[in-house]
């Protein structure tokens, strides 16, 4: 896969630039993160789940894959009571967005 390939399957999806505005807003005051410094990060990520697809693993797997690790940050960071209803949130969201005609 060549770099610009990658790009196609960057870590921030040009349909949700939304949530990292919400996620963003969503961080105490004295602890605000911006996101963008999380790309390099986001990206060698979206690199390893993508090597992940190009040896054949299912991409529901990689999916899955990806959720738990997200689970796993939450895990180790003792904030695991917080995801359910981020995960609601964002659900409710992405349902909504579906249910939007296409412009």
């Amino acid at each position: 896969m060549s770099k610009s390939d990658a790009r196609e399957f960057s870590a921030v999806p040009a349909s949700m630039p939304w949530l990292f505005e919400e996620l963003n807003g969503s961080t105490k005051a004295e602890e605000t993160l911006d996101f963008r410094d999380l790309l390099e990060v986001s990206d060698a990520l979206m690199a390893g789940y993508m090597r992940l697809a190009r040896k054949g693993a299912a991409k529901e797997s990689v999916g899955v894959a990806m959720l738990c690790a997200a689970i796993n940050i939450y895990d180790v960071f003792e904030m695991r009571s917080e995801l359910p209803d981020l995960l609601r949130g964002l659900a409710s969201r992405i349902e909504s967005d579906a249910e939007e005609p296409a412009a």
